[in-house]
């Protein structure tokens, strides 16, 4: 993106390799074992009739299933592909 002589962002094309798919997957498995306690005070809340849940519930689940979504769809980035895709990231202008 150009403004004036100036550039804003530049594209870098960088080629995706398995460890990198894989330390990505493992990163969002261990996000989703992190927010594992809110999922079940949520449901002592609720198993309790407390009148509040410590938690919005409806974005707790929107969050950890968009964290299972990106890992199915890495995993089959390993599983479908001996050659990995190549993305292109915008990155800041410095």
């Amino acid at each position: 993106v150009e403004e004036g002589e100036t550039v804003l962002q530049k594209w870098e094309v960088v080629q995706n390799d398995r460890s990198a798919v894989n330390a990505r997957i493992q990163a969002l498995k261990n996000d989703l074992e992190g927010s594992d306690y809110k999922v079940m005070k949520c449901y002592e809340s609720l198993i309790t009739k407390a009148e509040n849940m410590p938690y919005d519930a409806d974005e707790l689940v929107k969050e950890r299933q968009a964290k299972r979504d990106e890992i199915n769809r890495l995993e089959g980035l390993l599983k479908g592909s001996a050659e990995m895709a190549t993305t292109a990231y915008a990155t800041p202008k410095r």
